[in-house]
């Protein structure tokens, strides 16, 4: 029998198992219910910096690899408890750049990972006001962003790394007025474009090299181009800018169309009208698919955006279908040779479509929510061989969703919030071969799950010391941080309270495989196997019961037993016969040990 039972554990597939948060390090222990409230993550030099709050030296940049040891501030950027209220923003030159807030104001820092090189950058406004920098683009070998300097308003300025090389590139918009509140820019051929604003020429395509010589207005000086930025794109395509423009006579009056540049003012023209006559055509939404250009626009004879193709020149430039395609453009997602995206038919009820670049190609996927309501499709993500989102419908309200590309093969993961309530789904995140994100399960019940794209493989993800079913990830419309969660350095980090004890700084790490067993299983030995009444466990030297927590699973993914370890024995001859699994995880060390048992 002995025999049979471990022959049977080498063939046996297990059901995939959820993998357990593990406390990082508790880094506000000023009280029992003080958060540190950790967030707004970014990989950098091998390791993970984010912004968290001690309890003793405020808002501060923290740094972790993963463990508790390895976990720490990087500097007390706002000296003693007030914060700096640090926001990671982008990697540049080998450094890390953030903003944080001092007695000099809200100004921009940089970091080498190191207390004595963190150091702020320039103080761009003097004084303790707030330069409120934004909008940061890397173009040869350059930081552009915007700042107000409290003299000119809200300008684009320029970096080479340096206090020196930190200046205003241009007062565009002369005197205090400064630029409008929409950002578009882009990097090309090593220059920066972006649209600039002056109040007597409106909205412009502008070029800088980060000299003040080198910035040019690009597009001709009409004067009606009045329009906000809403609506503008800009995308790179067969070397060349194409963008969005307003101009007036004598190209066309008050017409938005399509225009392209080759970086020179001469080299700059209409590209093609895609709305004849007065009538604008709006081009936007532009994504490079297949060596062409997509867009939507609308045309002299439509009511709404269609779908279009461009192949570089004006007479390859055409409708792909009469379809209304109206959602965000972060929702077009590329996958398996086609792209994804909402659209509608109709003008009314939006659906998942797909396309891949002909009209024959181009199709709704299914009707999610039947009638002429919206599905309002939304975070679509790709997970392996599958593709998620949320979608509303009348019976379910706002849940996840699943599609292999084909109708039959499109719909709901779970019920997760049973009614018509839904369950807010957000922050779809693909690691270790599964996908993770944060849902409500009730009205206030917010949690972390994990699925593999079937009703029975979705299920809550929580420690085996969790003592509340609080929320560990409330969306932002409910209270939640943007940024609190994220892959990064082979590790999901994300803020939570599973304990009561505070929203502190969890991870899930990657390490484990696509079959769901960890990679360092032989790290810890069992005995005896199979088992009847107590299962030893022989640990790695440098671990002790302590900080060790234990869970034992059976074959059908249910847990059935958590504890802390308090002898490297468990008692399991409560258990039915079968074959189970163990996994021992180290709070402190953040780290899991996964071995298979037969209970006889």
């Amino acid at each position: 029998m002995k025999k049979l039972l471990l022959g049977l554990m080498t063939c046996i597939v297990f059901p995939a198992m959820a993998q357990m948060p593990v406390l990082v390090k508790d880094i506000n222990t000023t009280s029992f219910f003080s958060d540190s409230d950790p967030g707004s993550f970014i990989e950098y030099n091998g390791k993970t910096y984010f912004s968290a709050d001690d309890g003793i030296n405020g808002e501060e940049l923290w740094v972790t690899d993963g463990t508790t040891a390895g976990t720490m501030m990087v500097k007390d950027v706002n000296p003693g408890a007030s914060h700096a209220l640090v926001v990671p923003i982008i990697v540049f030159n080998g450094k890390l750049y953030f903003s944080a807030s001092t007695s000099a104001g809200r100004e921009l820092w940089y970091t080498d990972g190191t207390a004595a090189g963190t150091q702020m950058l320039a103080d761009i406004k003097p004084g303790n006001g707030s330069s409120s920098m934004h909008s940061f683009f890397i173009a040869g070998n350059k930081l552009y962003f915007r700042a107000d300097n409290g003299v000119n308003g809200d300008e684009y300025w320029v970096t080479d790394g340096t206090s020196a090389g930190t200046k205003m590139i241009k007062d565009i918009n002369p005197g205090a007025g400064g630029q409008e509140a929409s950002v578009k820019g882009i990097a090309y051929q090593n220059k920066f474009y972006f649209y600039g604003y002056d109040a007597t020429l409106k909205r412009q395509l502008w070029v800088t090299d980060g000299t003040t010589a080198g910035t040019i207005m690009l597009t001709p000086p009409t004067a009606n181009n009045n329009n906000t930025l809403i609506d503008y794109d800009m995308i790179v395509f067969n070397n060349k800018l194409y963008f969005t423009f307003h101009t007036s006579a004598p190209f066309q009056t008050d017409d938005v169309e399509l225009w392209v540049t080759d970086g020179t003012v001469a080299g700059t023209q209409l590209f093609k009208d895609l709305a004849p006559g007065s009538s604008s055509g709006w081009p936007s939404h532009f994504h490079i698919f297949n060596n062409k250009l997509l867009f939507l626009s609308l045309t002299y004879t439509s009511t709404y955006r269609v779908l279009m193709s461009s192949d570089g020149i004006a007479a390859g430039t055409v409708v792909i279908t009469p379809l209304d395609v109206l959602g965000a453009k972060e929702n077009w997602t590329p996958w398996n040779g086609k792209l994804y995206f909402e659209g509608s038919a109709t003008q009314g009820n939006r659906e998942l479509y797909v396309t891949d670049g002909t009209a024959a190609g181009t199709y709704m996927i299914k009707d999610i929510n039947p009638g002429s309501s919206t599905s309002g499709i939304e975070n679509i993500t790709v997970a392996g061989n599958k593709l998620f989102f949320s979608a509303i419908t009348a019976t379910n309200g706002v849940e996840l969703w699943v599609s292999d590309g084909t109708g039959p093969g499109t719909q709901l993961v779970k019920d997760i919030n049973p009614g018509t309530n839904g369950a807010i789904v957000q922050n779809l995140n693909y690691f270790n071969n599964k996908l993770y994100f944060t849902a409500r399960q009730s009205q206030t019940d917010f949690q972390l799950f994990e699925t593999d794209g079937t009703t029975a493989g979705t299920r809550i993800v929580s420690p085996a010391n969790a003592t509340v079913t609080m929320s560990p990830l409330a969306p932002t419309s409910f209270g939640g941080r943007p940024g609190v969660m994220k892959v990064a350095n082979n590790n999901l980090y994300f803020s939570a309270n599973y304990t009561n004890a505070g929203f502190e700084l969890y991870k899930i790490g990657g390490t484990v495989s696509s079959t769901g067993k960890p990679v360092n299983d032989q790290a810890i030995t069992i005995y005896p196997n199979p088992v009847t009444e107590k299962l030893h466990l022989n640990l790695p030297e440098s671990s002790t019961t302590k900080h060790l927590t234990a869970t034992i699973i059976n074959a059908t993914g249910q847990t059935v037993l958590k504890s802390n370890l308090s002898e490297k024995a468990i008692d399991v001859q409560l258990l039915a016969p079968g074959i189970y699994y163990l996994v021992v995880t180290d709070n402190q060390r953040g780290t899991a040990y996964q071995k298979t048992f037969v209970k006889q």
